[in-house]
């Protein structure tokens, strides 16, 4: 089974993701799949205040699960992680492959990045859903000093179907 969510910071100190979980039951309410089935991709190791991050979430052994319940797991970090950044000249569509594209331009209008430059874009269905996400990572932003701008490209594999919209979230340090 694979599952894709969103994590929400809702507290007013940054956070370090330390692991998603879940316990996974059937129609009578029994256990399918546990914590120790159950593996999560994070794209980004600390979440600042107010932020949010998708997540993916694959479990084995629970085809046949109709309910969860997820835990998430992190503690407060003091990595200053920099969300000030400016998207334009956005394009999307669907290739020839079938994959969700997306580009554009991305603009610093923060302090200088030191370290890396993280890009996700976020699909969503009607519900407000998480559909899928895409991640662009530059580890060497050299050029993203203040008012420097760089070009991405997304190229998102299915599934992609039922987006109604997307969204794109940046971190930097």
């Amino acid at each position: 089974m694979l599952l894709y969510g969103e994590l929400i910071n809702e507290t007013d100190t940054p956070q370090e993701i330390l692991a998603i979980t879940g316990t996974f039951y059937d129609g009578q309410g029994q256990v399918v799949a546990g914590e120790e089935q159950s593996f999560e991709y994070i794209p980004v190791e600390v979440l600042p205040p107010g932020a949010r991050t998708p997540f993916e979430l694959i479990v084995d052994g629970a085809q046949a699960a109709v309910s969860y319940e997820l835990r998430a797991q992190f503690e407060p970090s003091d990595a200053q992680v920099s969300q000030n950044f400016e998207f334009s000249d956005l394009d999307q569509w669907i290739d020839e492959l079938e994959a969700y594209r997306i580009e554009g331009t991305i603009r610093n209008v923060g302090a200088p990045l030191t370290d890396y430059l993280t890009i996700l874009a976020v699909l969503y269905d009607s519900q407000g859903n998480v559909l899928n996400f895409g991640e662009y990572l530059e580890p060497y932003p050299r050029s993203l000093t203040t008012d420097a701008t760089a070009s991405f490209d997304f190229v998102i594999d299915p599934p992609h179907e039922g987006t109604v919209r997307y969204e794109l979230i940046a971190f930097g340090r």
